[in-house]
């Protein structure tokens, strides 16, 4: 019988399917995909589930989340189990490395900073290891004795942020202070590429003597798993990036890698003029850009290190050069090469379509597998996109534990973004229905488009005295933080939240309460049919024999779904989602969306909204 440990006093609907689903997986050693929505405290049931097994039979946990902010929940997760049953479970928060240093170059770009990062500890020379590792005896010795003093964190839980003001306090390396922590960590809690980049992960693994063997892995919010892979496996080239590590190999005094990338240069801007005017991107072989002998790399990483060691220059284009070829040699199927026009200018991109052929290897090597989401709908996609064996991965899905009456589903008919319908009365038509909506939801409300461009073209019509903010295309952080401050303060009068779905605004914020009650997603979330999109589509029929939903209409679905998440986040929420789309109530749409849960149809959607806000 394995012990379940859980902080809060009662277990909401649907938890307790979860957390048995979870000791079922982990106990016979498979793999769990849950689809479970939002609210129904995942984070909880994954660790309380998982924890027992794993202090009884030593195994680790790795709790992956994609952003540093979501860190916050495990850590409180694990702070209430082990003050409320004493538990002596060792618990390490940990971020990036390059967020953890304390030294100068964590000014550098991320590749240099690593290679500088280890130079230092090569030549002896970074003050921070030195006082927690120690290069020589002597040194080894006083060490130690600061080592020591991390034994206090092994009996409490504490954030990544507290570690790191206490070794900048006692001026140690808070990523090798990490570490040892790590070490003796029975809970760590981290970043998908902790696991599952093994450039990232076989280091950390190796470093803190963990092996996958012995690990549970539970990725949060795992939708976004492959396509963030993919992505970080992708790299690209242009004529400004060559010109300026030219000037690199000047500086460095290499004429031989000089010429070498000059002769880069000249078949770019070849490719570039022999573009037509309105051809926006082509297919690219790999003979295309000159293909140079294993030297070419040497000289590369020499040049991008002395640039970052001997100048001001806190980035090297010669690194990100090195990078771009070790992905263009690659000869693998899961990838493709493309030239394109972007805004500056003409790319050589080279995109991976695959994320399995680094996941699955990783992911099946562990002990257990738990991937949740709100938005892990249809299971066996994700299953495959990451490689995980069928026979033994579990698929499930759970309801939702709120009151279904405190929700209103609408699904518009009558109203489509498709291509062809495209005209300026299908816009102000669009326009029409959201002001309709809007006007009677009694307080913030927020639209999600499919695209900017869509956005762009429907706005000009949308006449409403509520305040508009819109979210702007490469929005910083910062100011995604300021402009959602703005918003929720607006809560009394009403105002209206625009962006797109997959855009920041749509996923990974909250708006508890009367910060949100209404969310409107305006046409079904494709991507636009570019040579990367159909050859997702080519790539996953030959594999999987669905390339048109895997690589087209069920990515699409999980995000309008997740910025319908928006809007309810516990019990006491009240809210309204309307899908602004006739697309929406087709069969291979509306089998995305969450079960259990009930759907007005209609082409007057703010009647039906109207209604609800009068119950």
């Amino acid at each position: 019988m394995v012990s379940v440990f859980f902080r809060h006093e009662s277990i909401r609907k649907g938890q307790k399917e979860l957390m048995q689903d979870i000791i079922t997986a982990v106990s016979q050693g498979n793999h769990l995909i849950a689809h479970a929505p939002t609210g129904l405290g995942k984070t909880d049931s994954s660790i309380s589930a998982s924890l027992g097994y794993a202090l009884e039979n030593d195994k680790t946990i790795f709790f992956c989340t994609p952003k540093i902010s979501q860190h916050r929940i495990a850590v409180d997760v694990m702070k209430g189990l082990v003050e409320k049953y004493d538990l002596k479970a060792v618990t390490l928060d940990v971020i990036g490395k390059k967020h953890l240093c304390l030294d100068e170059i964590r000014e550098k770009e991320t590749d240099g900073f690593y290679e500088l990062c280890k130079k230092k500890k090569m030549k002896r020379s970074c003050y921070y290891y030195d006082r927690i590792r120690g290069y020589g005896l002597k040194q080894k010795a006083s060490a130690k004795i600061r080592a020591e003093a991390l034994r206090d964190w092994y009996g409490s839980v504490r954030t990544h942020e507290e570690l790191l003001s206490y070794c900048e306090k006692e001026e140690l390396c808070p990523y090798e202070a990490s570490l040892m922590i790590g070490e003796k960590a029975d809970v760590i809690i981290c970043d998908y590429y902790h696991v599952l980049n093994p450039f990232i992960g076989d280091s950390f693994l190796s470093k803190t003597n963990k092996n996958l063997e012995d690990a549970i892995v539970i990725i949060d919010e795992a939708h976004n798993a492959a396509e963030r892979l993919r992505n970080a496996m992708s790299s690209s080239l242009n004529i400004s990036m060559v010109r300026k590590a030219r000037n690199e190999a000047i500086l460095a005094g290499t004429r031989e890698l000089e010429k070498r990338l000059q002769k880069i240069e000249k078949e770019l801007i070849l490719m570039a003029e022999n573009m037509k005017e309105e051809e926006q991107e082509r297919v690219m072989h790999k003979s295309e850009l000159p293909l140079f002998s294993s030297d070419f790399f040497e000289e590369l990483y020499e040049v991008g290190m002395f640039v970052l060691e001997t100048t001001n220059l806190n980035k090297s284009y010669c690194l990100k050069i090195l990078s771009f070829y070790e992905n263009w040699v690659n000869d693998s199927e899961a990838f493709i090469r493309i030239f394109k026009k972007t805004k500056r200018g003409y790319s050589a991109v080279v995109k991976c379509l695959d994320a399995s052929i680094i996941t699955a290897d990783r992911l099946n090597a562990t002990h257990s597998t738990i991937l949740m989401s709100g938005t892990l709908k249809p299971g066996e996609m994700y299953r495959d996109l990451l490689g995980l064996d069928k026979e033994r991965t579990m698929i499930r899905e759970y309801s939702s534990p709120f009151p279904k009456h405190n929700k209103l589903n609408v699904l518009v008919k009558g109203v489509t973004t498709k291509y062809e319908n495209r005209t300026m009365e299908e816009f102000v038509k669009i326009a029409s229905m959201i002001r309709e909506i809007t006007s009677n939801i009694p307080g913030n409300s927020a639209v999600f488009f499919p695209s900017y461009s869509m956005m762009r073209e429907v706005l000009p019509f949308l006449k409403t005295e509520k305040k508009v903010i819109v979210q702007k295309e490469n929005q910083s952080p910062e100011k995604t933080r300021e402009v959602i401050d703005i918003f929720k303060s607006l809560s009394e009068e009403g105002g209206i939240l625009v962006g797109v779905s997959g855009g920041s605004f749509a996923e990974g914020i909250d708006f508890p309460g009367n910060d949100l009650l209404g969310v409107i997603i305006v046409g079904v979330p494709l991507k636009e049919p570019d040579i990367e999109t159909r050859a997702l589509i080519k790539y996953y029929d030959m594999k999987f024999g669905k390339g048109w939903d895997y690589g087209y209409v069920l990515p699409a679905m999980s995000k309008a779904v997740q910025a319908a998440g928006r809007v309810i986040r516990n019990e006491q929420d009240k809210g309204v989602v309307v899908f602004l789309d006739t697309r929406f109530s087709w069969q291979k749409y509306a089998k995305c969306l969450p079960s259990g849960e009930d759907f007005v149809i209609t082409e007057n959607p703010g009647l039906e909204v109207k209604k609800f806000w009068l119950r």
